[in-house]
């Protein structure tokens, strides 16, 4: 036990001394924190770029050039401003010029109008831009209403005609389109930190069997001792890292709070929502479980190569089936009931992304959570064990890299004499 302490702190003082990890978590803490802080960072946006260009800048400055010929004088200026107000807009007779004049820039948007038919004059590299739909809008608009009109409906039985019934949503349990976009994020932290040290753990074992470092590690502690301690460290890196993210970001919410409500109210209950500690425990347990059950396979698979080349070829097994996890539970957030869904929520390597991703989206009973989380423990478990066997051999294997059946053995046990 004690030379596990001792591997444990070397692999975690030596990654959190690292320049390298410093100016990553420095970085990564100034972007969630910065993310948090949006409102208050685009109000100050604003306040710069007023105190620099001042108020004297009119809003007819800003206005696009549009033309609109209307024989029959349909379109009044109060419609035109009313669907199209980023235009200024001028009335020519004819169409005459009116390609020239676009092709040359000086008007932005032509619109033909006669009766039905219409045309829309625009510059070819705005055609794939959108945003002509007030156009659209407006045509219809005028239409209806000269319809009705003669029809004999007067303007306010026409508004009366355009209110709509009023059909209030509640949600019966948690509702997915505000933990949604929660999920994503703290899935996608979930991936590059589990990813990211996962990787180092299958690094730092190559690197000290290429600097032949192993030899004089196996005999003053033992094989299990070197990997739960290397794996255990490590683990603990990722998570005062995700930790310092998750506290940055929940603090710059908690302080900018009243400014996300006032820049979208759905935005504010989302980011409102994301404070839920109950979120954040989970969170922390299936990173643990999830990364503790790929960082043993790593340290099993990376004790079998001697080079840092053949890294890459031992590393992709256990790199698909986590990046496979990551996108099974990305495109299980739209049918998180299904029944696929739920049995790979309890698959090895798949059920921390996958659960978790549940627990986010949908209302899971207690002893659903209990049990993946116990299974999740089993298996993180049994991972270390196929992960130690390999270990202890590999560790000591030196020159062409075992191949598949060869890894297999070393994880059955040994036949009695």
């Amino acid at each position: 036990m004690h030379k596990f302490k001792t591997v444990f702190a070397f692999e975690y003082s030596s990654f959190i001394k690292s320049k390298a990890y410093i100016v990553v978590s420095i970085i990564l803490l100034v972007l969630t924190a910065g993310a948090g802080s949006l409102p208050a960072i685009m109000k100050g946006v604003d306040a710069i770029k007023t105190a620099v260009t001042g108020d004297a800048e009119s809003k007819e400055e800003t206005l696009k050039e549009a033309v609109l010929i209307d024989p029959q004088g349909v379109y009044d200026d109060a419609v035109l401003q009313a669907f199209l107000p980023g235009y200024a807009w001028t009335r020519q007779d004819t169409a005459a010029d009116l390609a020239a004049r676009i092709e040359s820039g000086e008007v932005s948007l032509g619109l033909v109008i006669d009766g039905l038919d219409g045309k829309l004059y625009i510059k070819g590299e705005d055609a794939m831009g959108g945003g002509f739909g007030g156009v659209h809008g407006m045509v219809s608009f005028v239409y209806r209403q000269n319809t009705l009109m003669g029809h004999g409906l007067t303007e306010a039985d026409i508004a009366a005609l355009e209110v709509l019934p009023s059909i209030e949503t509640i949600p019966i349990g948690k509702d997915i389109t505000q933990t949604f976009w929660l999920a994503y994020v703290i899935l996608f932290l979930l991936y590059m930190t589990t990813l990211m040290y996962g990787q180092n753990v299958l690094m730092s074992v190559v690197t000290e069997k290429s600097s032949k470092a192993m030899e004089l590690l196996v005999t003053s502690a033992k094989s299990t001792e070197l990997m739960f301690g290397k794996v255990m460290g490590v683990g603990a890196v990722g998570l005062s890292q995700f930790g310092l993210m998750m506290l940055a970001v929940g603090l710059s919410i908690r302080l900018n709070l009243e400014g996300w409500m006032e820049m979208s109210p759905m935005v504010g209950e989302i980011m409102s929502m994301s404070l839920s500690g109950g979120l954040f425990a989970y969170a922390v347990i299936f990173f643990l479980l999830g990364f503790f059950s790929f960082a043993f396979v790593y340290a099993g698979v990376g004790s079998t190569v001697s080079r840092m080349e053949e890294a890459g070829a031992v590393q992709s097994v256990p790199m698909l089936i986590f990046v496979a996890a990551f996108f099974v539970a990305m495109a299980g957030m739209v049918a998180p009931g299904s029944m696929w869904v739920r049995v790979l929520s309890y698959v090895p390597f798949f059920s921390p992304m996958v659960m978790f991703m549940r627990i986010c989206v949908t209302d899971m009973p207690g002893w659903e959570i209990a049990l993946g989380i116990v299974l999740n423990v089993l298996y993180m478990m049994g991972a270390g064990i196929v992960a130690a066997r390999i270990y202890r051999v590999g560790v000591l294997m030196y020159g062409k890299a075992p191949k598949f059946i060869d890894i297999i053995k070393y994880i059955l046990p040994a036949p009695k004499a």
